[in-house]
């Protein structure tokens, strides 16, 4: 019997979040495709100490019937997992998803069709599909969450709704996410895949849009039918947390990958000028920091709600700037210390 060639391989990795990655599989074996279509999903665990993990793909197949392969690797970051889930793929297409995203049932046929309309078109290009955040599922939706939800805090969405019918805009590399994000295969390969000592989740997957962007030509274009919502509920604690883990890593960043650092932040990170303001904007917003951070984190213990309509939202988040960035210099700070 002929089995077609898989148009899409779906690339995983993941590390000890078994719950997250039944979910997700749950939604991959509801995709509704039309005509010929097929996929494969890959899973890339990162690290041989995470047999929950294993169980969770094993069951996915078994119960499912997916096409599913899953290797355990030895911890390498995800990078490096993402980059060994690619030497096996078969399809055209790479579909990269975060192991926390819950897929709508055509979510697979709308990256699919993304692709195939462009190349009607003789076009190629990365395709962003639209990873809202998830509302809680207790529906105690916090004011925090609504934040969250509806500013660039973490990603752009916010923006690029509001465009969203400018379907030829190039949104460009940096926002190539990996939560939510199918490329060419051959374009991938073609640049040499995921920069590996870019471990940490942080700046891997906008590295290789630049790379895909310059070299392959390859716009960032939106399609937000391509639906994952994303199943992570930060706290305010959590989120400084991250900033201050993407300032640790920008200076990995700016050192192996200057040039793209250097777009993305318009500035030179490592540079004595930069680095003795960020050392005096630290010592200074330290001091306003017992002020601001009960402001921010009390966003979180009050319903969305609290307070009619939404004026408040683009107040707290200009009020909450300061703590980013001051969590962010931190972290860069303390891996240029840490590497002297």
């Amino acid at each position: 019997m002929h089995i077609a060639a898989p148009q899409i391989s779906i690339i995983v990795p993941t590390r000890r979040r078994p719950a997250k990655l039944a979910n997700l599989l749950k939604c991959l074996a509801t995709q509704s495709l039309t005509g010929n279509a097929v996929f494969e999903t890959l899973i890339g665990i990162d690290g041989l100490d995470d047999p929950e993990s294993v169980a969770v793909s094993q069951d996915a197949r078994d119960l499912h019937g997916l096409t599913l392969h899953t290797w355990a690797f030895a911890q390498e970051g995800i990078a490096a997992i993402k980059n060994r889930l690619i030497e096996h793929a078969a399809g055209e297409i790479l579909l990269f998803v975060n192991d926390d995203v819950r897929p709508a049932p055509d979510f697979i046929e709308q990256h699919r069709n993304a692709h195939s309309h462009l190349l009607e078109k003789g076009r190629r290009a990365m395709v962003l599909g639209y990873s809202p955040w998830l509302v809680p599922e207790d529906g105690a939706e916090s004011q925090f969450d609504r934040l969250l939800a509806q500013t660039s805090m973490v990603f752009f969405y916010d923006r690029m709704m509001a465009h969203a019918d400018d379907r030829d805009r190039d949104w460009g590399f940096r926002h190539a996410w990996n939560l939510n994000l199918s490329v060419p295969a051959d374009a991938v390969r073609a640049v040499g895949g995921f920069q590996e000592s870019l471990c940490e989740c942080c700046y891997e997957d906008i590295e290789l849009g630049y790379r895909l962007s310059i070299r392959e030509s390859l716009p960032v274009l939106f399609r937000p039918g391509a639906r994952a919502d994303h199943d992570h509920r930060y706290t305010p604690a959590g989120y400084l947390e991250r900033e201050q883990r993407l300032g640790r890593s920008a200076a990995v960043f700016a050192e192996t990958c200057p040039e793209c650092a250097q777009t993305v932040f318009g500035l030179n990170l490592l540079s004595d000028e930069h680095l003795a303001y960020c050392k005096q904007y630290v010592e200074n917003e330290s001091r306003r920091e017992p002020e601001m951070l009960p402001v921010f984190t009390g966003l979180a213990s009050r319903p969305a709600d609290t307070w009619s309509g939404d004026e408040w939202i683009p107040l707290a988040y200009t009020q909450h700037l300061p703590l980013k960035r001051l969590a962010f210099r931190r972290g860069l700070l303390e891996a240029v210390e840490k590497r002297a």
